[in-house]
């Protein structure tokens, strides 16, 4: 526009010229900028997919770890016509429930083990206050030697226990 022409115009006029100008500036600047942005976000979201994929194979490798080599050990107490406890057990993706022994002799050896008379001899008396505590007791004393044994020879604690040879009396010790 002609400098002539551009004086006579209203001023209102020339304010919005101005202001037209100045946002298509800060609008080329602000695409320019949100294309930046797009392709740093682009780049983000690949590198969260690999991290994805990463977890999901330690996932994997971790699952497939304690599902071999972690065993759950949960400790029951049933009151059929004789008090016993039994375990369920789940080793090397096999789930059992084995016998683990009469109410009288696992307390009596849980006592032993411990070296305390907590437990003591409470045939009938199953609902007692302590059937938790000892419940959580056994629980974890024979997970510790169960462990223990997989250390020294995972692979023959594990074809006992597949062959149903696994005696777990044994390993309340």
């Amino acid at each position: 526009m002609e400098d002539e022409v551009w004086e006579k115009t209203p001023e209102d006029i020339q304010d919005k010229k101005k202001r037209f100008g100045t946002l298509q500036h800060w609008i080329k600047i602000r695409k320019k900028r949100i294309e930046r942005l797009k392709s740093k976000l682009g780049e983000l979201k690949e590198e969260r997919r690999e991290w994805e994929k990463e977890r999901t194979q330690l996932y994997k490798e971790l699952h497939s770890f304690q599902t071999n080599y972690i065993p759950s050990v949960s400790p029951t107490q049933q009151s059929s016509n004789n008090y016993q406890w039994s375990l369920n057990v789940d080793l090397g993706n096999i789930k059992r429930k084995v016998y683990l022994g009469s109410d009288e002799n696992v307390r009596y050896k849980v006592d032993e083990i411990l070296q305390v008379a907590k437990y003591g001899p409470r045939v009938n008396d199953w609902k007692d206050n302590l059937s938790d505590e000892c419940r959580e007791d056994i629980r974890r004393i024979i997970t510790n030697n169960l462990m223990k044994e997989m250390e020294k020879d995972n692979d023959m604690v594990i074809k006992k226990w597949r062959d149903n040879k696994l005696k777990f009396w044994d390993f309340l010790k």
